[in-house]
């Protein structure tokens, strides 16, 4: 990888969360495997996900901030020179005072350079005549007019591509999530078999539903992950789940910016805290249905030993 994750991306360390999402979204339309065809295209995707995923989180951001000032320290204490001492380390060196010339060499190089510039651009402009000074203007001027048009025809084509998505169903993201939580609870360490499967259904189903459920589990199982004091086995593949979870919705929209508004509201759903039921009436109803799978369960189980009534009749995506 590059230097810095600022260098990854091509960006100043002081630029915003905009500015970074602007040029993140620029890199991967040029360097997505499903636009890009080079063989190193794949390799810079990831180096470009990573230094996203490192810059808009505010403190793994701080953290390479300080990284960074940490090696900047390091090579100014090394190039500070150090006076040797002569006799065993008791006294230092005796300072020369360098020459003339040697003190203001840098000085008289520099201005030279600048006079010689001032005369040739003095020269340039002596033989240019008037009108072509003009035409650069208006040249600079016609760079930023294209510039601001491609930004509009950006914000156009992902309203456009938000606009073609069905509308994210609140109930499947509720599913997604509660489905992890529910099989963490009675089958830990099955989550990323259902996951593979989840997504293998989602891909033969073509239903947005399903896919906005999947991505809702594997949401809940990154941030149990990232609480989790110590790392599962399945750690790594919910995080390379989280980082590419646009990918799923490629073969469906093109337009990342679409995508990326959609994960976000999938995100915030997951993340927050889950409400309880509004009055007493869905309460006793919660609760009837929750006995009633209880004792339909117990039922099946007691005819026939080893099976359970919930994989049977319980819808496929609701586990």
């Amino acid at each position: 990888m590059r230097g810095s994750y600022y260098d990854v991306l091509g960006i100043a360390q002081s630029s915003s969360d905009d500015d970074i999402r602007r040029r993140y979204l620029q890199l991967m339309r040029r360097y997505h495997p499903d636009y890009n065809r080079s063989p190193l295209a794949q390799v810079r995707s990831a180096e470009i996900n990573e230094a996203y995923r490192h810059l808009t989180n505010a403190t793994l951001r701080a953290g390479h901030n300080a990284h960074l000032t940490s090696r900047r320290q390091d090579v100014v204490a090394a190039r500070v020179p150090s006076y040797s001492s002569n006799h065993g380390g008791t006294e230092l060196a005796r300072y020369r005072r360098p020459s003339l010339f040697k003190r203001y060499s840098a000085s008289i190089a520099c201005a030279a350079l600048l006079a010689a510039t001032g005369i040739v651009g003095w020269q340039i402009q002596q033989h240019q005549p008037g009108h072509q000074s003009a035409a650069i203007a208006r040249s600079d001027e016609q760079d930023d007019s294209d510039s601001r048009r491609e930004v509009a025809e950006l914000i156009a084509a992902s309203t456009a591509a938000a606009r073609t998505m069905p509308q994210l169903s609140s109930e499947a993201v509720r599913r997604g999530a509660n489905a992890f939580r529910r099989l963490e609870k009675e089958k830990p360490g099955q989550a990323r078999a259902f996951s593979e499967l989840c997504h293998a259904r989602a891909a033969y189903d073509d239903s947005w539903n399903a896919l906005d459920f999947c991505v809702a589990f594997d949401e809940a199982a990154f941030i149990d992950a990232a609480t989790h004091p110590q790392p599962t086995p399945a750690a790594a593949y919910f995080v390379a789940r989280h980082d590419q979870a646009a990918h799923s919705y490629i073969y469906k929209v093109s337009n990342i910016d679409a995508i990326d508004g959609r994960l976000l509201r999938i995100k915030a759903m997951v993340s927050a805290r889950p409400t309880p039921p509004r009055n007493a009436v869905d309460r006793v109803l919660h609760g009837i249905s929750k006995r009633s799978w209880n004792l339909a369960d117990a039922a099946w189980k007691a005819v026939w030993p080893g099976s359970s009534a919930r994989t049977v009749r319980r819808p496929a995506y609701d586990f």
